[in-house]
């Protein structure tokens, strides 16, 4: 089911990507598998002090997800970049692009309909703070993350 909207609404999407490559593939894609009937614009934050494969994984996917015309852009950073100065780059470069921001941590992912009811609830306030999905290697669900607790299933 696809929330219509009454006007076009723009989403800027963060990912944090460090040493990220068992995860980034699912929350990535969770990002383009939502039922929300506006534009999605992701924005990739990698670090460059990964240690694994991230980097590439990621670019393997963005590649995918262009040729279906979605809008995904890496923004590389140093390791030493606190990522608060990272999203306040991500949020200067954007603010005339967005009327929304979203921040999905790589070992997380949305439901298909978190994206059109975040924005239906957001009209309504300043700021929204939701529980994320939290999985294990294997992408299966493992619990939800609260207030930096995490409640397993």
């Amino acid at each position: 089911m696809v929330i219509q909207m009454t006007e076009n609404i723009k989403v800027c999407v963060f990912i944090r990507a460090y040493n990220s490559e068992k995860f980034i593939e699912h929350a990535i894609n969770s990002v383009f598998r939502q039922n929300f009937n506006g534009d999605i614009f992701l924005k990739i934050l990698y670090d460059e002090g990964s240690t694994d494969n991230s980097y590439n994984k990621i670019l393997s996917i963005i590649e995918k997800i262009k040729r279906k015309g979605f809008n995904v852009e890496i923004i590389r950073h140093p390791h030493t970049t606190p990522f608060r100065a990272l999203i306040n780059y991500g949020l200067k470069n954007s603010i005339e692009l967005c009327d929304y921001f979203a921040i999905l941590d790589y070992d997380n992912f949305w439901d298909e309909s978190y994206l059109a009811e975040a924005v239906k609830t957001i009209r309504n306030m300043d700021f929204l703070y939701s529980n994320p999905i939290v999985i294990n290697e294997s992408n299966e669900k493992i619990g939800f993350l609260v207030r930096k607790h995490l409640l397993l299933n």
